[in-house]
C-alpha cells in the first residue's frame, strides 16, 4: 500500500525480481494517468533505485505527484471506484542501466489494463482498493 508523505509526495513499496547477472538502476521514471485526452495526474520518481544482481527485494520508492486537470482527476477517480476503466490509459518513460546497457523505455497512451497486468495486477485490485478507500 502507498504511503502519503504531503500532499504531493508518497512512498510505494515495489517486489522486484532481478534474475540478471547485472544490476539494475533506475535513474528517472515518469507516469500519466490519462482519461480520454486528458491528462488527470502526474508521478514523478524522487530518487534513484537499485536492485542487486539475482535477488528478490522489496524497495520503497518515493514518488512526487502533480494533479494535472482537477477534473480530469475526480472523473479517474470515480471511474475507478466504479470498475469502468475502458477509457483510462497511461503515459509512461523509464531511464537506467541494467549492468552497462543503457536502458530508456517510453509509451504513450498503453490501457490501465495492459499497464496493470505487467505488474500482476488486474483492474479488480484496482477498483477494490478505490472503492475501500473512502
Amino acid at each position: 500500500r502507498p504511503v502519503v508523505l504531503g500532499p504531493t509526495a508518497f512512498e510505494l513499496p515495489l517486489t522486484v525480481d532481478n534474475g540478471s547477472a547485472h544490476r539494475l538502476r533506475l535513474e528517472a521514471a515518469s507516469l500519466a494517468l490519462r482519461c480520454g485526452d486528458a491528462r488527470a495526474l502526474e508521478l514523478r520518481l524522487a530518487g534513484e533505485v537499485c536492485i542487486e544482481r539475482r535477488t528478490r527485494v522489496e524497495v520503497v520508492t518515493r514518488w512526487r505527484m502533480r494533479i494535472a486537470d482537477p477534473l480530469a482527476l475526480y472523473v479517474v477517480v470515480e471511474r475507478l471506484r466504479k470498475g469502468e476503466l475502458s477509457d483510462l490509459a497511461v503515459d509512461y518513460a523509464v531511464e537506467g542501466r541494467g549492468g552497462p546497457a543503457a536502458v530508456n523505455i517510453s509509451r504513450e497512451r498503453v490501457p490501465l489494463s495492459e499497464f496493470l497486468n505487467t505488474f500482476g495486477l488486474t483492474t479488480d485490485d484496482v477498483a477494490r482498493f478505490f472503492r475501500t478507500e473512502r
